[in-house]
């Protein structure tokens, strides 16, 4: 309704990606869980990784009934993926 679409360039890599499930006792921790792995990765460009958070999951839809929240972790090549997430699950989700 009144959106203008513009005609740009737009610009595409080939990535490996990971979806993360994280639960925790409450959505609080989930997301602060998933903002420190996700923290540092706005772009595959001059940082480690490309991450962000997809949404928050209700207890009724994790395996172990606990709030949660689903992350993407990104990397060009499939070794660098299996570092960034060794380095993040590890560093910042297990620990927080």
């Amino acid at each position: 309704m009144g959106v203008e679409v513009e005609d740009t360039f737009a610009e595409a890599f080939p990535m490996w990606v990971s979806r993360v499930l994280i639960t925790a006792e409450s959505e609080r921790w989930a997301l602060n869980a998933a903002r420190a792995a996700t923290g540092f990765a706005v772009s595959i460009i001059m940082s480690p990784a490309e991450a962000g958070i997809e949404r928050t999951v209700p207890p009724g839809e994790t395996p172990d009934g606990r709030p949660g929240a689903l992350i993407h972790i990104y990397h060009n090549t499939g070794f660098g993926l299996k570092d960034q997430l060794i380095r993040r699950v590890g560093q910042c989700i297990l620990t927080c």
